[in-house]
């Protein structure tokens, strides 16, 4: 039998985040920047995740645009 490496994954949930970061907010915090700070948290990791789930609800308002936004904020 072969051995195969275990598989580290990290998952995000409920980001909520908005089209427009300024007005993005939940329970009194800004959705976006919170999300970044996990991520950059997630940076720090040693090792480093092989996967990144993002599940739950990713937008709070429901836009295209706020979808848009997620897939254009830095890895």
């Amino acid at each position: 039998m072969i051995s195969q490496p275990p598989v580290l994954v990290a998952q995000i949930t409920d980001t909520h985040l908005f089209a427009d970061p300024t007005e993005g907010k939940m329970y009194g915090l800004p959705t976006e920047s919170s999300f970044l700070k996990v991520l950059e948290k997630l940076k720090q990791l040693q090792p480093q995740p092989d996967v990144l789930l993002l599940t739950g609800d990713l937008s709070q308002d429901e836009t295209s645009e706020s979808y848009q936004r997620l897939a254009s904020l830095p890895k």
